[in-house]
């Protein structure tokens, strides 16, 4: 389910939203949608390490090309990289 989620939200970006919307959004959560579908897919990625996935299964998961990547991503947003929050439990 959360594969489809982040599937359909990059393909709704990319299509291209009017930027009316653009506004209303960022005035409504106070931040673009690429920064929000950014943090949707490291909430995603959370819980897939909860789950018990492993951080490079994850990465690529939630759209990473690079597990390096993801592990700055996901460091920048939680404090810790994957590996560490598997390792001290969140």
């Amino acid at each position: 389910m959360a594969t489809r989620f982040l599937t359909e939200m990059r393909r709704t970006t990319r299509s291209g939203l009017d930027a009316e919307v653009h506004r209303a959004f960022r005035s409504e959560t106070g931040m673009s949608v690429a920064q929000w579908c950014r943090l949707a897919r490291l909430e995603v990625a959370r819980e897939l390490l909860d789950s018990g996935y492993r951080p490079t299964d994850v990465a690529r998961r939630v759209g990473y090309a690079r597990a390096r990547s993801f592990s700055r991503a996901f460091r920048a947003r939680f404090g810790r990289s994957p590996r560490e929050y598997l390792t001290h439990g969140g």
